[in-house]
């Protein structure tokens, strides 16, 4: 306990010896998705995803690297949706799509991401009834 006082109040002590001010504001570099989730059922799973932009216009398909999911891409979503019709996915057992107790591969994330788009066409296929 001493040990952490002592450092708190040299700390303290050398920043106002040093006349430190205040660290500047930085960019938010882990931003988030400020778009609605949508969800497809994917080989009997739910997977999540992200839509913005046209859907008249070329398609870009966002899929984050392994271990993130679709907020990897939430400085450049926006962006992209301007020009083009954009889809940010949360692979299988990441983000808000389930997590299922399965031997996770590369595999099962590609065939997921190769079915998405066909799942996404049903859904409003089948909403515009």
């Amino acid at each position: 306990m001493l040990r952490s006082v002592l450092s708190a109040v040299l700390g303290s002590v050398s920043a106002v010896a040093l006349g430190a001010q205040a660290p500047a504001a930085r960019p938010t570099l882990l931003a988030e998705l400020r778009r609605p989730v949508l969800y497809a059922q994917v080989f009997g799973q739910r997977l999540a995803y992200y839509e913005a932009g046209s859907a008249r216009a070329a398609t870009v398909f966002l899929i984050p690297s392994l271990g993130w999911d679709a907020n990897a891409w939430a400085q450049n979503f926006s962006a992209l949706a301007r020009k083009y019709h954009v889809i940010a996915v949360d692979p299988l057992g990441l983000g808000r799509s389930d997590k299922p107790l399965i031997d996770y591969k590369m595999d099962t994330w590609t065939d997921g991401f190769a079915e998405l788009p066909a799942r996404i066409s049903w859904i409003r296929s089948m909403t515009r009834r």
